[in-house]
């Protein structure tokens, strides 16, 4: 049983790490996404203006 308890809480420990990983990338991720968007569809997005519609900001994240 304090097998099963310290297991969980090792991946549950990972698993907040992981998201507090990806939740402080966010506005890299998106401003990736929108810049292969606007290559692979020849679109005209601003990554800042969708960043800050998005509430993505790093201040804001």
């Amino acid at each position: 049983m304090l097998t099963v308890v310290g297991l969980g809480a090792v991946f549950g420990n990972l698993f907040f790490n992981q998201l507090a990983s990806l939740v402080h990338s966010l506005p890299d991720v998106i401003t990736n996404v929108i810049s292969w968007a606007n290559h692979t569809f020849r679109l005209m997005l601003d990554p800042t203006t969708v960043t800050s519609s998005l509430h993505v900001t790093p201040s804001q994240v």
